[in-house]
């Protein structure tokens, strides 16, 4: 008999509650595969537990993303494992970059955490819509999980502004993205997780952009071109303004 599972999530962890104590792995991977809520670490701890004990046993778990495989206009391909995409040349996939600003026209950045360009600035945040349980993540969808789950902010209206494609090798790993622009207004109490980040500011984009001209390398090549995309549309220009004016 198949075991009936119910999968819940306290704190960090993956509880799965089984009616059974006979518990099958391959049925408890399926399940969590069908499950959009899985944490975006890739690592989750089961705890596999029968009527009769409650905690029969722990097994840690390798859970990995699937990203969307995209053309160079969004065009989508397919779909491959996070380490495929990220290894070698890796494979072009759909990722984003949130830049949210406030009411001064200043941008929110925030001094990265990353397993291959650490301790850069970068905007507010970063990372990849993915491929759920017979859906895709949609890019707005994803960059609300992303400012959640780096900076607890919840609520905000965002829109994509536009993309762009990039390479960026580092070793035997890299990052090969079509990459979308999205934006939001905050004028809320920022709490950044120190799992992601080092630290942050608020800044007009008229200083990001002349820090990125200064010293480039100090910025991770999404957030520079990212930055650049945005002072090229009519809400960076907007920006630049609101911010001057706040200055006088």
């Amino acid at each position: 008999m198949q075991p009936m599972l119910r999968l819940l999530q306290v704190k960090d962890e993956l509880v799965v509650n089984n009616t059974y104590p006979d518990v099958i792995v391959a049925e408890v991977m399926r399940q969590l595969q069908s499950e959009s809520s899985l944490p975006e670490t890739g690592l989750a701890t089961l705890i596999f537990a029968t009527p009769l004990d409650p905690e029969t046993f722990r097994v840690d778990l390798a859970l990995e993303q699937t990203l969307i495989l995209v053309d160079n206009n969004d065009r989508i391909l397919g779909y491959a494992p996070r380490s495929v995409c990220h290894t070698g040349k890796g494979k072009r996939h759909r990722a984003f970059v949130v830049a949210l600003y406030n009411s001064k026209g200043e941008i929110l950045l925030q001094r990265r955490k990353h397993a291959l360009f650490t301790n850069m600035w970068d905007l507010t945040g970063a990372s990849h819509p993915l491929r759920l349980s017979r859906r895709n993540e949609p890019y707005a969808e994803a960059a609300a999980r992303c400012v959640r789950d780096e900076f607890g902010i919840r609520g905000v209206s965002l829109r994509k502004l536009g993309a762009f494609n990039y390479f960026a090798p580092h070793r035997k790993k890299c990052e090969n993205e079509h990459c979308a622009l999205i934006v939001g207004k905050y004028d809320g109490k920022v709490k950044p997780n120190s799992k992601v980040a080092y630290g942050f500011k608020w800044e007009g984009l008229t200083e990001t952009l002349h820090e990125i001209q200064q010293k480039p390398n100090s910025f991770v090549l999404w957030a520079r071109l990212g930055a650049k995309l945005l002072r090229k549309h009519r809400v960076g220009k907007y920006l630049v303004k609101l911010n001057s004016k706040n200055k006088t």
